[in-house]
């Protein structure tokens, strides 16, 4: 577990690259990377004599940006990721070199806000990934969704189920039982095999701030709380439903959110634009049982993920695209696809320098205007001639939606969420859906072609009955949390299936689908 590729210090968090042994190393990776300094000039468009002649550019985490174009600043950020990841890699070898049979386990609380992910399953063969919520199930989506192409395994090693949506009710015992069960649930429903769970710290600090202890100190630490008897309770019933869940998967979703992985070189430590916007859109999609797939953008790159295999893309804040996926999108949206960015999108290369075309096709040549500084993650844009702080442009087949100003914003966050959700759920129809939209659903797929619909009950304080409205013709169902299963009665007319459902709070279940 670490913070990425910075440090903490007296002063706060600082970036690594700047200690005496990185320069020589920095310039060896330039020099691998072109093919000799005439090369670097021509691309950068500098005037450097010599590689031994490039120096640092300024600590982002001082400087907060660098003034465009900043092709230095590029290598120097991929060469300290590179470098960061390389040494994870080292620690795995040597691990996987002392006992090649003994499987390696990493666990981060880091990942996506200081770390990127895209190679972590380099690095390891259980990844595992703890982080308080919200940022905890847009974790698990960002994880499940790369193992598709890892092919490893995932897990939970530190166990967070007490600092999640309900750790401010930290003190009813009733609620804790419930949030330690939906924990367990989810867990294991985004394909956590391996789970430990632990804490039993008694200082007050930990007590309060990660609400994971299984005894009261007021008790001397004999008598556990209340929440505790959940969990024999909940690995019971995840027992008798693994089978399921070790020999099937999600369905994947025709919705994707790009994570932005050029545009995340130039942001704030822990704080960037694009994290933080695909915090709000979470919140806004998963709400709704609209799940996505969050995968990086170099996995489009290199061939692995493949646009044609979703309907929606969603761009978090993506102001640097590269050339390739600039091209790649246009293709796609032209072709009927539909594309959401919050913020301008595609405004520059990888280095910095003007690059519009995916921008100029779907909303005309004029340059979008920042409003406000870089230091403010609740941005805003605005461009000359146009009205409104959410754009739509048709483009070829296809449609685009652009935000101007950032989801952080409450006021334009309420105005504009029924524009995008209507427009993203007409063209990527939701799989499970229900109008108290407390149920979170997942569909599950095995080999066979077997499919499974999981229901979870989100809510701590109340049972919740609700009509469930599946996509596809169904004949039945049956409760495979009933001994021997449950049938239920399905109804299935235009393309849908809908059945009734009651759980108790933080009540999931599973539930065999049958054509």
């Amino acid at each position: 577990e670490n913070i990425g590729p910075y440090f903490a210090c007296e002063v706060g968090v600082r970036s690594t690259g700047y200690n005496p042994s990185a320069l020589p190393d920095f310039h060896a990776w330039l020099k691998g990377r072109y093919k000799d300094i005439s090369d670097l000039n021509r691309q950068w468009k500098a005037t450097y004599a010599r590689f031994e002649d490039i120096q640092p550019p300024q600590d982002l985490c001082l400087a907060g940006e660098w003034k465009r174009p900043h092709p230095l600043g590029y290598e120097f950020q991929s060469w300290r990721e590179d470098r960061h990841v390389a040494w994870l890699k080292l620690i795995y070898d040597a691990f996987k070199k002392a006992d090649p049979a003994k499987p390696v386990l990493a666990d981060h609380s880091g990942v996506l806000r200081s770390v990127d992910g895209s190679r972590l399953f380099d690095t390891c063969d259980i990844l595992s990934v703890h982080m308080r919520s919200p940022h905890f199930m847009l974790a698990s989506i960002y994880t499940y969704s790369m193992n598709r192409f890892a092919r490893k395994q995932l897990g939970q090693y530190e166990c967070f189920w007490g600092c999640q949506e309900d750790l401010p009710r930290i003190a009813e015992e009733k609620a804790q039982r419930c949030a330690m069960m939906k924990y367990l649930y989810r867990l294991t429903i985004w394909g956590r095999h391996l789970q430990i769970w632990w804490y039993a710290y008694t200082s007050a600090d930990y007590l309060l701030s990660y609400n994971g202890n299984w005894f009261n100190p007021v008790y001397d630490l004999t008598t556990l709380r209340y929440c505790a008897a959940a969990l024999p309770v909940g690995k019971a019933k995840v027992k008798r439903l693994e089978d399921v869940f070790l020999n099937s998967s999600i369905a994947p979703s025709r919705v994707v959110m790009i994570q932005p992985n050029t545009s995340m070189l130039y942001q704030r430590y822990a704080q960037g634009e694009s994290f933080l916007e695909m915090l709000e859109l979470h919140e806004l999609l998963f709400a709704r049982n609209d799940l996505y797939e969050l995968i990086p953008e170099t996995y489009f790159g290199d061939g692995r993920a493949k646009l044609d295999d979703f309907d929606v893309v969603i761009l978090p804040y993506a102001l640097y695209l590269p050339d390739r996926l600039s091209e790649q999108l246009r293709g796609w949206v032209e072709k009927g696809g539909l594309l959401i960015a919050t913020g301008p999108f595609g405004l520059y290369d990888k280095s910095g320098f003007d690059k519009r075309d995916l921008w100029a096709a779907a909303f005309g040549s004029d340059v979008p205007t920042r409003l406000t500084d870089a230091k403010q993650t609740d941005w805003q844009w605005s461009v000359e001639g146009k009205s409104g702080d959410l754009l739509e442009a048709p483009l070829g087949k296809g449609k685009v939606m652009a935000t101007l100003r950032s989801l952080r914003n409450r006021d334009f966050k309420d105005k504009a969420a029924s524009r995008l959700v209507e427009a993203l759920e007409a063209k990527a129809r939701r799989a499970a859906r229900c109008a108290s939209n407390d149920f979170e659903m997942t569909v599950h797929e095995a080999r066979g072609g077997a499919r499974y619909l999981c229901v979870l009950n989100r809510n701590v304080d109340k049972a919740v009955a609700d009509t469930v409205t599946l996509s596809g013709e169904f004949k039945r169902g049956l409760d495979l949390d009933a001994p021997g299963g449950f049938p239920l009665a399905f109804k299935a007319a235009n393309g849908e299936t809908s059945f009734t459902l009651c759980l108790e709070p933080a009540e999931f279940t599973l539930i065999a689908l049958e054509k």
